[in-house]
């Protein structure tokens, strides 16, 4: 008996081709990419490697996730990870994550469900705040200095003379 498994053959065809695309657009992402299964991470991309400064997947492959993150972090992530075991998409949270040499850096953590063969299954994405938050901060710095600026330049013409205002 014969069997034309040409149709077939194309779909699983595709099917891996689209497979290989994934992968490739998420090893290549810019993002800090997780896998975590039951609390464990099963995948991290080069730029998950990269922002906890670990040299290969095989130093963080079956670590807690949790143990990658702030310890004020916990409650956060806890209620990240289960909502996204159930389903739900919980909202971007900022926190900080913690390197391989027992330094933070601040990050938004975003855990979104990934459905595949076992209900805990998460991509965890992390997207490093640094540069943002240094922005932040020269953002105030400035505000300050405007501020203070514009606090001279009212008393000093509200005042008769320069010497009446630094006094």
């Amino acid at each position: 008996i014969l069997r034309d498994v040409t149709e077939q053959v194309a779909l699983e065809d595709a099917l891996r081709r689209q497979r290989e695309l994934y992968a490739q657009v998420v090893e290549s992402a810019p993002e800090a990419a997780l896998i975590v299964d039951g609390g464990a991470i099963r995948y991290a991309n080069a730029s998950a490697l990269r922002l906890l400064r670990y040299p290969a997947l095989e130093r963080l492959y079956g670590t807690r996730f949790l143990d990658h993150m702030a310890p004020e972090a916990e409650p956060v992530v806890v209620a990240a990870l289960s909502a996204a075991g159930e389903g739900r998409l919980p909202p971007v949270q900022e926190t900080r994550a913690r390197r391989s040499d027992g330094t933070f850096v601040e990050v938004a953590l975003r855990v979104t469900p990934m459905p595949y063969e076992t209900e805990h299954l998460a991509q965890v994405t992390l997207y490093d705040l640094t540069e943002r938050k240094e922005h932040e901060a020269a953002l105030l710095r400035r505000d300050a200095i405007l501020g203070a600026v514009a606090y001279a330049a009212e008393r000093f013409l509200r005042e008769s003379t320069w010497h009446d205002c630094i006094q």
